[in-house]
């Protein structure tokens, strides 16, 4: 039988160069950070939509949303598609802020669902025209900034735009400070209107 040789020196090596690597990767890995103390990530471009109802009829829509106003809550219509009218009493970048608005809503009866919509999608409508896919985007990024309570800005080349003055001035308001937390809601909601109808 032959006797095993161990090389010392190399396993000296491996185990110096192996505690200089952990320690190294134990620097970089933080093992007492929890993860709920990790800030929450926002997914660029969508939104939350307090839903109150979907009805076919236009009609409908309105004594909806005559109802809802009588009960003081406001909310907007928004045609999708051909028939859809969409009732939609908030408008949220995370679904947790709009459970105190689902709250109020559910106190007068009015059960609602929470979903969650791509803005950023209804680009792909104006997406060949340079000017026009540039033009909305801003209006989107304003938008999402004012949900995030960033500042909304129009530019100047914009402040003009004879083909969609409803759109800029609605956008213009965002920028406003108000004293009614439902009266910038409602601007952000009409704002809303105003982009998923005009690029349908």
């Amino acid at each position: 039988m032959k006797k095993r040789e161990i090389d010392i020196f190399g396993m000296l090596l491996g185990l110096v160069i192996g505690c200089i690597l952990g320690f190294f990767l134990s620097s970089r890995i933080n093992l007492n950070e929890k993860p709920e103390d990790k800030p929450a990530i926002t997914e660029k471009g969508y939104v939350h939509l307090l839903q109150v109802a979907k009805v076919e009829e236009p009609s409908e829509a309105f004594k909806i949303l005559e109802d809802l106003n009588k009960k003081g809550l406001k909310a907007v219509a928004v045609k999708k598609g051909n028939n859809s009218h969409y009732i939609y009493g908030g408008i949220a970048l995370e679904e947790e802020n709009l459970a105190s608005l689902a709250a109020r809503y559910l106190d007068h009866g009015i059960h609602t669902i929470v979903v969650k919509e791509y803005l950023l999608d209804k680009l792909n409508s104006v997406i060949e025209n340079d000017e026009e896919c540039e033009f909305w985007s801003e209006c989107i990024n304003n938008l999402l900034n004012s949900l995030e309570d960033k500042e909304v800005e129009v530019s100047p080349k914009y402040a003009l735009n004879r083909k969609y003055p409803e759109v800029l001035v609605v956008i213009s308001f965002l920028k406003e400070d108000y004293d009614s937390e439902s009266t910038l809601l409602l601007l952000q909601l009409d704002a809303y209107r105003l982009i998923v109808e005009t690029l349908a």
